[in-house]
């Protein structure tokens, strides 16, 4: 290689060739450089909008532009269907009247009845007094703060007066946690707020310490850590009866747990997440120190049915039947939508409308059973598909793989197999939504309370993520449910798998849930649902205090 100009020969002909292989290099560099900066261009501009712009995935008023103007030829754009153009554009929705809506009719009502003195009912006009003719009612929404109570349990003794040496105590109601302070009600209101509310221990320390109680976080954490041990059972069966399901949904999000052996505390751990799509609404969470295949192993050990995922090749070592995800493969069409300035067009905006007719499709046979469904496909969906894949050979080889376009192709063309699964059973989604959809609560919770202290502390929040989520995905109330289960959860054998099941989310008796608590609240006084107070205009404000002071009783 020349390194300076008395290296350079003086023949012209040995000196042209040199000069050309010269400039070659130099503009190859120049093309390489010129396609990273475009690069970083687009990237930069797709974070801004991720950060600044909308977060739909529906480029309005895009649809029907197809034109593309590139730097070689290559065979014509197939046209997309024209309801993909629709599918692009936000449906128009009715305008929703306005008004008030109605406090719901379930609630306590506390009637104030306004009255005149007797003094304002005479008529200015002739003097008559006026007549009581009917009347104009408004509600207002009461709110009435959350007590504590202590519930002192009084074990009566009773004693042999023949012997003197007999003594027997009535026995205490079995404990979900012995000799602890924290009754069911109080376990399943910190599990609430914690993992559905997303409200840290520390928020909940401060919470009590107004109504004048010291609860320490240590004490609030170790409280849980107790409750996710005796959940350990329940969640056994739930990881057996999930394995048995026809499709199931698998995600993972990171996790930092500040005090785990072996590992720092800036190091990531995982939370898992399957879901069934099939069968019993179940919802599992499991953590695990790493991404690893072991861990995917594990937890889907035995598993045969129908897995769906964004692609992730861990899951690959599972031997069941693989369905990728349509949405993911949108989303990196729409990132390189994004990244682009002015009008979108291009091949990025042609295999967005693609999927997005396919979802357009699917939209429509959501109320079809799986057997119409999966004939639908096949009239419908998979000309699209064959289509789409014909598209996709073509472009491959005109775009550079490193841009953002290049990368939604490649993925699109490494997850096929996967992404054309859907077609061969109807009840296979065609996304993989469920799953985040799902693991979403924990990513609020942990926007919140940022990480776990221990890996018990991990385990306890996989645990009650897990039980909460799936009693509502059965459309159980989370609190009532959790109340029930911590007192009943009590007095069960852990060994004893019918009644294990019982207490499941997707096979607990309503009807026993009721009445259980309704037997458990029996010696609470009884309240009316109905009261009425009648103030005159002229009453005092201290009598409105107490009227307004006899009202926060009713409940």
């Amino acid at each position: 290689m020349v390194t300076s100009l008395d290296q350079l020969p003086d023949d012209s002909d040995t000196l042209k060739p040199m000069i050309i292989e010269i400039r070659s290099d130099y503009e190859i560099k120049l093309r390489e450089r010129d396609e990273q900066y475009a690069q970083l261009k687009a990237q930069i501009r797709m974070m801004l909008q991720r950060h600044y712009g909308r977060s739909s995935e529906a480029a309005a008023g895009q649809g029907q532009l197809f034109n593309e103007v590139e730097a070689t030829a290559v065979a014509e754009e197939p046209e997309v269907p024209v309801a993909a153009t629709a599918a692009t554009t936000p449906q128009q929705q009715p305008c929703k009247k306005g008004g008030r809506r109605p406090l719901p009719a379930h609630l306590p009502r506390l009637e104030v009845i306004h009255t005149l003195d007797e003094s304002q009912r005479i008529c200015p006009n002739d003097g008559s007094v006026l007549k009581e003719i009917g009347s104009e009612t408004s509600e207002q929404l009461e709110f009435i703060p959350a007590t504590l109570r202590v519930i002192r349990h009084v074990r009566m003794k009773y004693a042999c007066q023949e012997c003197e040496s007999t003594v027997v105590r009535a026995a205490l109601p079995p404990s979900l946690l012995p000799k602890s302070q924290a009754s069911p009600s109080l376990l399943a209101q910190i599990a609430i707020s914690k993992y559905q509310d997303a409200l840290p221990l520390y928020r909940q320390e401060a919470i009590f310490a107004r109504h004048g109680i010291e609860l320490s976080r240590t004490t609030l954490a170790n409280w849980l850590i107790g409750v996710g041990d005796r959940l350990t059972p329940l969640l056994s069966m739930m990881q057996r009866d999930l394995l048995d399901a026809h499709v199931v949904h698998s995600d993972e999000t990171t996790l930092q747990v500040l005090k785990e052996s072996g590992r720092r505390a800036d190091q990531r751990s995982y939370l898992w997440l399957n879901a069934t799509a099939t069968g019993p609404p179940i919802v599992l969470y499991h953590y695990a120190p790493s991404r690893s295949r072991a861990v995917v192993e594990q937890l889907l050990d035995g598993y045969r049915g129908t897995l769906v995922t964004d692609g992730y090749a861990a899951y690959d070592t599972v031997p069941a039947r693989h369905a990728g995800c349509w949405a993911h493969a949108r989303r990196k069409f729409n990132d390189a939508l994004k990244a682009q300035t002015g009008a979108r067009t291009g091949k990025a905006q042609v295999g967005f409308n693609f999927i997005q007719q396919l979802f357009v499709l699917e939209r429509g046979w959501q109320d079809l059973d799986a057997a119409a469904r999966h004939q639908q496909r096949h009239i419908d969906a998979a000309p699209l598909i064959a289509e789409l894949k014909d598209w996709l050979d073509t472009s491959l080889v005109a775009v550079a793989p490193k841009t953002l376009t290049g990368n939604a192709l490649g993925y699109l063309a490494s997850q096929w197999l996967k992404l054309t699964v859907f077609l061969e059973d109807g009840e296979i989604p065609i996304h993989n939504n469920l799953a985040e959809n799902k693991i979403r609560p924990f990513v609020i919770g942990r926007k919140n309370w940022l990480f776990s202290d221990t890996v018990a502390g991990a385990h306890t929040s996989a645990a009650l993520y897990s039980l909460i989520e799936t009693a509502k995905a059965n459309d159980l109330e989370p609190m009532i449910y959790l109340h029930w289960l911590f007192a009943t959860l009590a007095s069960v054998d852990p060994d004893d798998t019918d009644a294990i099941s019982a207490l499941l989310p997707y096979r607990v008796d309503r009807d026993r849930i009721a009445a259980d608590l309704a037997h458990e609240h029996a010696h609470t006084p009884a309240v009316r649902s109905q009261s009425r107070i009648r103030t005159g205009s002229r009453c005092r404000a201290k009598n409105m205090s107490c009227a307004f002071a006899r009202s926060s009783r009713v409940v």
